[in-house]
């Protein structure tokens, strides 16, 4: 009986001694596999702080690029914030723009190159308005993250169909019959109002409220009568004021600077013109005219017309782009013929006060906003227009 009694003692201790090692090796199990989560869970919070960081130094490049056209500056180290690293002159091969900066204790270095995909660019010469920002960071465990991001420009757009900026006191407009039209729904040229695919602008843009009013307040020069002639953004009458100051005499002057005589550029002398072409789609061409210009008969052309004086645009004349009025603007097709714009028509802010209409519009007179019309004198003379930097396309790289 003791016998028996011992042997059961002994196959109890043998038993326990069992469970004692499966559930310590289940302890460490345990023990192991949590230490691995911990692991993982620090190396992905990591991670993620990495890649934010990174991100992070896309961001602070891309509001540290100015407004601009191309990229020319800052590809070459012209841009504030952006040395030539390791050393100057930029190349964009050994010696590249790059910005540095640091967020919650992880630091990144963002690299500018240029996106030479297109033909005749080089590493300092930017065409297509992309560039490659390319921003890495580094945490204080250790972990880095790379993303990369191709940089352009947006699109320049007019305030309006019209531009007509100024204070009430100098400004005047004059609107005639009910056969005109100004309208800010996007339109190819040729094609009836809307048939293009960008969003409508005002027909009329202003730059005080109280030369809106005076355009469509109950006393304005805009008749009730006159409203559906004047569409856009908004409802009828498209007459709004604008939060986008635009110095007209500025830009026409950028665009003088640029245009290269007798190649894609003309200057003409005060005068009246009847007959063209001032410049075709695929060879746009600005036409400087010295002072007071009027324009009618078969007179057609594509690209910027800038008349230094006051402007007159009568008859069958036609135009697609950008018309820049540095004095008054009267637009007037006359009996059975339509003179028409498409594209935009920025006319410069007067300072002074006079008995003169700064627009008159009347007859068959007709602007038509056109993004197909204004992105033939944006691709072709990109420079003279100033707009912000902004992320096309964005991925990570490890």
């Amino acid at each position: 009986m003791k016998t028996i009694l011992r042997n059961e003692r002994g196959l109890t201790l043998a038993i326990v001694l069992m469970m004692m090692v499966v559930l310590l090796s289940i302890t460490g199990a345990g023990l192991l596999f949590s230490s691995l989560n911990l692991k993982a869970s620090a190396n992905l919070k990591g991670g993620t702080a990495a890649m934010q960081a990174a991100d992070a130094g896309i961001q602070h490049a891309l509001a540290a690029i100015p407004v601009g056209g191309d990229f020319d500056s800052l590809l070459t180290g012209g841009v504030s914030g952006f040395p030539c690293y390791p050393a100057s002159p930029c190349n964009g091969s050994s010696n590249k723009p790059t910005l540095t900066g640091s967020i919650n204790g992880y630091s990144y270095t963002a690299v500018v190159e240029n996106d030479t995909t297109v033909v005749n660019e080089t590493a300092t010469n930017d065409i297509n308005t992309t560039v490659i920002l390319t921003s890495t960071a580094t945490g204080p465990n250790g972990s880095n993250r790379k993303v990369r991001a191709y940089i352009g420009r947006f699109p320049w757009i007019p305030p309006g169909a019209i531009y007509l900026p100024g204070d009430p006191n100098y400004i005047e407009a004059t609107f005639n019959g009910n056969s005109f039209g100004i309208r800010g729904g996007d339109t190819i040229p040729g094609l009836p109002e809307g048939s293009g695919s960008k969003s409508p602008i005002p027909g009329i843009a202003t730059t005080y409220s109280g030369t809106t009013t005076e355009i469509v307040g109950p006393s304005g020069s805009l008749s009730s009568s006159q409203y559906g002639a004047v569409t856009g953004q908004g409802s009828n009458p498209s007459v709004s004021t604008s939060s986008t100051i635009l110095d007209v005499y500025q830009l026409a002057q950028n665009l003088i600077a640029l245009g290269v005589e007798g190649v894609d550029k003309q200057t003409l002398d005060h005068g009246n013109y009847s007959s063209g072409p001032w410049g075709t789609s695929v060879s746009p061409m600005i036409t400087h005219i010295t002072g007071d210009a009027t324009m009618t008969g078969s007179l057609t052309g594509w690209g910027v017309v800038i008349v230094d004086g006051d402007m007159t645009l009568k008859g069958s004349f036609t135009f697609n782009g950008l018309v820049i009025c540095l004095g008054d603007a009267d637009i007037n097709g006359g009996a059975g013929d339509t003179a028409k714009v498409y594209g935009s028509v920025l006319i410069r802010e007067s300072t002074s006060n006079d008995s003169s209409d700064e627009l008159r519009m009347g007859d068959n007179g007709s602007i038509r906003y056109s993004s197909q019309a204004l992105q033939t004198v944006t691709d072709k003379w990109p420079n003279a227009f100033f707009t912000n930097a902004k992320i096309v396309a964005w991925n990570e790289m490890m």
